[in-house]
């Protein structure tokens, strides 16, 4: 069974410290999120400051903060 790819989405070039335990603990691969385009990179799920595009994406999981309080800046 192939791993599940999941996407963690920050702001900047480098994780916060809180942003690198969360990802982590998804197994995420980081991906800045001012820099995506019109491509889409293929994943399972994704997380943090979600780009619209990923979004709407059928069958990809759009995971949420624990808190489920953290609002995408980038909509």
């Amino acid at each position: 069974m192939a791993k599940r790819k999941v996407l963690f989405f920050i702001k900047s070039t480098s994780p916060t410290a809180a942003e690198r335990k969360a990802g982590e603990a998804l197994g995420a691969y980081f991906r800045n999120a001012s820099l995506v385009g019109n491509t889409v990179e293929k994943c399972d799920a994704v997380a943090g400051l979600v780009p619209k595009q990923y979004k709407e994406l059928k069958g990809v999981e759009v995971l949420k903060a624990k808190d489920g309080k953290k609002a995408n800046p980038l909509d």
